[in-house]
């Protein structure tokens, strides 16, 4: 039995001994010590009122709620035939303060959790234009400090951050010599756009980041990508590759979605318009059609190709849309701990493999989503910090 439920169950033996008279000095101490607390000593006043004694034993006659009541019932059906009456009721006021104490403790308990959830998911407030630039000297700008203004660049291309869009122009007179290469950081609770020196545009998603130069020289346009990115890219002789940890994505004008998260253990291309070609050392090489998903599960040897796809549930982020469709509730909490920037933990695995479906605006508070989920997968949760400080989400049975 853990501490916390041992104490329960002490104090209402403690208690129960003070109404018989049997409760020995040291005991007696050790009550007095707990109705120190003016929560404690309310109950108790109102757990020894005769009225409510009795009103309690006549309501709980018909509860079952525990082992420590059955117990406790069997020994008061035994007394009928053998014992007074005054003695039936030495073991009806123990059972009443048990279940007093069990179920004040337990409502105290849950109240405690309930408000510790709510003050924690009134912390996570949605966000939007969050990103950091990172210059090729190593410099890091805050763009959301740095709204409709000109951020200084090598001098290969002009940067401006205007209406929640990074766009980069060439210079008129650059050499191109020694160009150098930026990182657009988008972290947990954001989303941003860039405009490449080709023209090409990147909406950036939660928690990913994209490395790209000032300017592209030579016979490909390649960009570094860790996380997940929509591109819309110009068309041009110049093959446009996206190249990430597990497979590299080649394209000369298309739009298409990438995700390509470390701490997922798949990777995803899906396309909307054009073709695309994925590649790997190790996989080899598959082509993609409108409408079709190059599917990759880590450790696996082949790439799948999926044709029975929605589009939109893959690229609504960028729209400001949470879109599912027979999703798993672990990749959901995962999309949605990287938007509002918390942890999840499941009290039994098997609520990892809950199906969900639905769509959701992303500058929804936290509470709705989860209260909705919630209902429809049939779960509760609780939300709370940890030691690391970091806000943790809970799932457990309902």
């Amino acid at each position: 039995m853990n501490e916390k439920l041992y104490s329960k169950y002490r104090v209402a033996e403690l208690i129960g001994k003070s109404l018989m008279g049997t409760i020995e000095s040291d005991e007696q101490a050790e009550l007095d010590r707990w109705l120190q607390n003016d929560e404690a000593s309310k109950l108790y006043q109102d757990i020894i009122d005769n009225k409510k004694l009795n009103d309690k034993y006549e309501f709980y006659q018909s509860l079952s709620t525990d082992k420590k009541y059955n117990q406790l019932q069997g020994k008061i059906n035994k007394s009928i035939k053998v014992k007074r009456f005054r003695q039936l009721m030495k073991y009806a006021a123990i059972l009443v303060l048990f279940l007093s104490v069990a179920f004040y403790w337990q409502y105290r308990s849950n109240e405690q959790e309930q408000l510790i959830t709510q003050e924690t998911l009134n912390e996570i407030k949605p966000g939007y234009s969050k990103a950091t630039l990172i210059l090729a000297d190593g410099t890091e700008v805050a763009l959301d400090a740095h709204k409709n203004q000109n951020i200084q660049s090598s001098g290969v291309s002009f940067i401006e951050n205007k209406d929640d869009v990074l766009e980069y122009k060439a210079a008129n007179d650059n050499t191109l010599a020694n160009i150098g290469y930026n990182t657009l950081h988008v972290p947990h609770g954001g989303i941003y756009s860039v405009v490449l020196p080709d023209g090409t545009r990147v909406w950036v998603n939660s928690a990913s980041s994209i490395k790209y130069p000032e300017a592209f020289v030579g016979e490909t346009r390649e960009v570094e990508l860790n996380g997940e990115a929509y591109f819309h890219v110009v068309k041009s002789n110049k093959k446009f590759i996206v190249k990430t940890k597990t497979l590299d994505v080649t394209v000369l004008g298309t739009s298409f979605n990438v995700s390509a998260y470390d701490d997922d253990d798949f990777f995803a291309t899906t396309l909307v318009e054009g073709k695309v070609q994925l590649t790997s050392e190790h996989l080899g090489e598959v082509i993609l059609a409108p409408n079709q998903q190059g599917y990759y599960k880590k450790g696996l040897k082949d790439i799948q190709l999926n044709s029975k796809i929605n589009v939109r549930n893959f690229t609504s982020w960028k729209d400001g849309k949470f879109y599912f469709e027979h999703e798993p509730l672990d990749n959901i909490l995962r999309k949605l701990g990287r938007w509002y920037d918390f942890e999840v933990k499941f009290e039994d695995e098997k609520f990892k493999n809950i199906v969900f479906t639905g769509v959701a605006r992303k500058d929804n508070e936290l509470r709705s989503l989860m209260d909705m989920i919630a209902k429809t997968a049939r779960i509760d949760y609780k939300a709370y910090k940890n030691e690391n400080n970091t806000i943790e989400i809970e799932i457990f049975k309902n």
